[in-house]
């Protein structure tokens, strides 16, 4: 398991090892669009082939575990682009000794982008035209935002 200095992912549980706050590796999912030697991975996947995959820098942020009820443990994360949250899951498990995997996902972020700006289906569903292009981010505002800074 982990290291005596790591703080406890769950209080209470065996410490996480290596799943925990900042820079670590990550090995991408065969389920994954990542190629290698030119073919994504999930293809080879299809075939029934799994292949050696080099692992990637990734960065958890933040790891917060929201609620336990076990056998159930809700986490909110804030990392890197490029990270595998099923694998992260499988990681923690792992470590833990007792395995996980993800029952559900949302994504609450992307780049500047929050849940909490979004509108529901039924909002729109019942916008006039007007509503529409009013609640719209123009395209050359979206470029800005994504654009580094």
């Amino acid at each position: 398991m982990g290291r005596r200095d790591e703080p406890e992912l769950i209080p209470g549980t065996p410490q996480c090892g290596d799943v925990t706050v900042g820079e670590q590796l990550q090995v991408p999912p065969m389920t994954s669009a990542v190629k290698i030697d030119g073919k994504k991975l999930y293809e080879l996947a299809r075939k029934g082939r799994e292949v050696e995959r080099p692992p990637r820098s990734i960065v958890i942020h933040d790891l917060e575990i929201a609620e336990v009820r076990l056998p159930d443990v809700e986490f909110l994360v804030h990392c890197s682009k490029g990270t595998y949250i099923r694998t992260l899951a499988a990681d923690i498990g792992r470590e833990l000794g007792c395995g996980a995997h993800v029952d559900r996902l949302r994504r609450l972020r992307s780049g500047p982008f929050q849940v909490e700006d979004a509108f529901s289906m039924e909002q729109i569903k019942q916008w006039e035209r007007e509503d529409l292009f009013a609640a719209m981010i123009p395209l050359a505002k979206v470029a800005d935002l994504l654009s580094p800074q």
